[in-house]
C-alpha cells in the first residue's frame, strides 16, 4: 500500500511539474524563454559560426538578419516529453529524489536536440525551394519531428544503458527502446492537444505529420529490436 501511495505522489508531482512548464510556455513571451533559448542559441553560434543578437520581444536574430530563433523554436514541448519519459522510467522506484535528475537531464538534452534542429534548419536554408519538393514550412516541420524523435529514442537508450551500468543488470526488453519514446511522444504531442480542444481542421496536416513521421524511425528500429530479441 505504501508503495502504491508513493507511486501516486510521484506521478502527481511529475505531472504537476510538466503542467507548470506547459503553462509557463503557453503564456511566456520570448523574453521569458531565454532560460532555454539562450543556451540553445549559444550552441548554434558555435556550430554554424554565425552570430545572433537578442532582440527584446522578438527573438535571437542572426547578424545577416535572415534567420530568427523565436519563441516557437524553444523546444519546450520536447522538454516536457523528455521529462515525462524519464520520470515514467523511474516510476517503479516511487522516490521523489528521482524527479530533479530527470528534469535536469531533460533540460540538457532538449538544448542539444533543439540546437541540432536549428543548426540543420540554418544549413538547409534555400535547399527545399531549390529542390522544389516540400514547401519550407512542411520541410521544417518534418525535419523537426524527425530530429526530436531520434533524440528522444537516444535519450531513452542512454538512460537504459546508464541504469544497466549502475545496477549491473541488462536493460529491459529491446522493443521498449522504441515503444516508450513513441507512446510518450504521441501522448504529449497528439493526445493532450486533442483533449484540450486544440485540434481543428486547419491543423490536420500538423497532427498527421506528428503521427506518421516518427514511424519512419520507429518502424525500422522496432524491426531491428525484434530481430535482436529473436537472436537471444
Amino acid at each position: 500500500m505504501h508503495g502504491k501511495r508513493a507511486n501516486i505522489i510521484y506521478l502527481i508531482t511529475a505531472a504537476t511539474i510538466a503542467g507548470v512548464i506547459k503553462w509557463h510556455y503557453s503564456t511566456a513571451n520570448v523574453n521569458e524563454l531565454r532560460w532555454i533559448l539562450a543556451p540553445t542559441t549559444f550552441i548554434v553560434e558555435i556550430v554554424t559560426g554565425s552570430g545572433f543578437r537578442f532582440e527584446p520581444f522578438f527573438g535571437y536574430l542572426s547578424d545577416d538578419r535572415t534567420f530568427l530563433i523565436a519563441a516557437p523554436c524553444a523546444g519546450v514541448n520536447f522538454l516536457i516529453v523528455c521529462f515525462l519519459m524519464l520520470a515514467l522510467r523511474k516510476l517503479r522506484d516511487g522516490s521523489l529524489k528521482a524527479v530533479p535528475p530527470c528534469l535536469v537531464a531533460a533540460y540538457a538534452w532538449t538544448i542539444v536536440a533543439n540546437a541540432s534542429r536549428i543548426v540543420l534548419a540554418v544549413k538547409m536554408r534555400g535547399v527545399e525551394e531549390y529542390e522544389n519538393r516540400l514547401d519550407p514550412e512542411t520541410s521544417h516541420r518534418v525535419e523537426g519531428i524527425l530530429i526530436y524523435f531520434i533524440f528522444l529514442v537516444g535519450l531513452y537508450f542512454a538512460a537504459e544503458k546508464l541504469e544497466g551500468l549502475r545496477s549491473g543488470k541488462p536493460h529491459g526488453p529491446t522493443y521498449l527502446l522504441v515503444l516508450v519514446p513513441l507512446m510518450t511522444y504521441y501522448f504529449v504531442a497528439i493526445t493532450l492537444p486533442i483533449a484540450n480542444g486544440a485540434f481543428d481542421s486547419a491543423k490536420w496536416e500538423h497532427f498527421l505529420s506528428v503521427l506518421l513521421v516518427p514511424l519512419v524511425v520507429a518502424v525500422p528500429l522496432g524491426l531491428l529490436a525484434a530481430i535482436h530479441s529473436g537472436r537471444r
